[in-house]
């Protein structure tokens, strides 16, 4: 077990700080929808689904010019984003014109005393809003010294993607040189930053491996037992169970396997809250204070899975429920590609398909983003009863049967969250518990219960 993430307590510090700032600013949910391109291969469209109208949107630069009868007064509430000039005369005009991408609220008033505020959207078609990620987000260099471009394309707006590496000791990446410089032997994250079109912070994630296997084959030269392929539906298998003495942490079920690892799931939801004045509200998600984008360093779920598996290792100072650290699941978790593959909701047949996870072959015991939620796709296809969908020619779809055993092996009482963004804004998609909601359907909702899931390699059963 070689821990990839020592210092990480820095950059959790600073996600910290983003999220409370982006959370403050902006009340807008944005999605991600990603469709595949070519084998291994992911096209990333970014969409703004703040319901602004074309009306109301002006490209940075340019000015639009509004006539109002008796207007008198006129101001911007973000005039670094818009900036509004009121030329008064004859004419009652008003002029709007884009500052940067984001957006703002315009308010003005006339001499008949009716004030109004409308939101508008600045667009910069310079930034990036279309981008392909290649060979499935993962770099694989042999030895130190080697270098390899970094396999993101921008396909519309202008590649200004800034880079930086989790853990410079095992490779680095050139700021703005889209480049990853190997340094020993090891497993790291690159992620690359940057403001989309609509004025929003985002982050993309590579997978870098220096010296191992991020594929499952043997690098000492030994001939591989079960190459690791991409997961789809037929990786569902009618799970084993690991008991508290083979985890360390409670009951999980085993619900899918790509070569020789298994995908998990905790039997029992974890108790997290957000401090101990609200602990009424431990297993609730809160979407009106955060991102509904589990690739956003901001979404509480992906948060409270990161504390869940890190916080005992790092320190507990709110009490919160976590994975041991001498927990037995600790040796055989390895890292995966789940926070770059959330996958959409929803909508048929994107949503069985776009979603699946798959394990990369390197043991690591601690780190962000080992742990995860299932995605709508995982779950229709390993851990569920039906499905509901957006589609009136074809709303719902039974599960097999094998992924309906899974869900009748875990604790199902109450809605669990997935890591899909639902397709109504501040929702998460959700499989839904006991009751008259529809036990077992994978849908969306706003709350919901945590139950990690986690990649691991197939000795945790012996």
């Amino acid at each position: 077990m070689k821990p990839i993430f020592k210092a990480k307590k820095k950059t959790a510090v600073l996600l910290a700080v983003t999220a409370a700032v982006l959370t403050a600013l902006t009340a807008i949910a944005f999605t991600i929808a990603g469709t595949a391109a070519a084998a291994e291969d992911t096209y990333v469209t970014l969409q703004c689904e703040s319901g602004i109208s074309s009306q109301y949107t002006v490209e940075k630069g340019q000015t639009v010019n509004l006539t109002v009868g008796g207007l008198n007064e006129a101001f911007s509430g973000e005039p670094d984003t818009a900036q509004v000039i009121n030329t008064g005369g004859k004419l009652n005009n008003l002029e709007i014109t884009g500052k940067k991408a984001g957006t703002a609220t315009i308010a003005y008033g006339t001499d008949f005393g009716k004030i109004t505020v409308i939101r508008y959207q600045v667009t910069d078609s310079k930034n990036i809003s279309a981008y392909t990620i290649k060979d499935g987000g993962t770099i694989r260099l042999d030895k130190p010294g080697d270098v390899k471009p970094i396999p993101v394309e921008v396909v519309s707006g202008t590649d200004n993607i800034k880079w930086h590496s989790l853990n410079e000791t095992v490779a680095s990446a050139g700021t703005n040189t889209g480049t990853v410089t190997a340094a020993k032997k090891g497993v790291t994250i690159i992620i690359g930053e940057f403001t989309d079109k609509w004025g929003v912070d985002r982050d993309i994630h590579i997978l870098v491996g220096v010296g191992v296997s991020l594929d499952g084959i043997d690098d000492t030269g030994g001939e591989p037992n079960k190459p690791i392929t991409a997961t789809g539906a037929e990786s569902v298998v009618d799970g084993r169970i690991l008991d508290n003495e083979q985890t360390g942490d409670g009951d999980w079920v085993e619900i899918a396997r790509n070569g020789d690892y298994s995908l998990i799931i905790r039997k029992d939801f974890i108790k997290c809250y957000r401090d101990q004045s609200q602990t009424d509200y431990w297993t609730w998600y809160a979407p009106e204070v955060t991102g509904d984008n589990y690739g956003e360093p901001n979404n509480f779920l992906r948060q409270a899975l990161n504390k869940w598996f890190n916080m005992e290792i790092n320190g507990n100072p709110d009490g919160r429920q976590t994975l041991a650290k001498d927990a037995r699941l600790r040796q055989y978790t390895v890292q995966n590609n789940a926070y770059s593959i959330p996958g959409s909701s929803g909508k048929y047949p994107a949503s069985l398909t776009d979603g699946f996870s798959k394990p990369a072959a390197y043991m690591t015991g601690e780190g962000n983003d080992v742990a995860f939620a299932l995605s709508w796709s995982e779950a229709v296809s390993f851990c569920s009863v039906s499905s509901r969908y957006r589609d009136e020619n074809f709303p719902s779809l039974q599960s097999g049967s094998i992924a309906a055993a899974n869900y009748g092996k875990i604790n199902n009482l109450n809605r669990i969250y997935l890591r899909s963004a639902g397709d109504s804004s501040g929702t998460m998609a959700i499989i839904f518990g006991g009751g008259s909601e529809g036990r077992g359907e994978v849908f969306q909702n706003s709350k919901a219960y945590i139950h990690p899931a986690l990649w691991v390699h197939r000795d945790v059963f012996e």
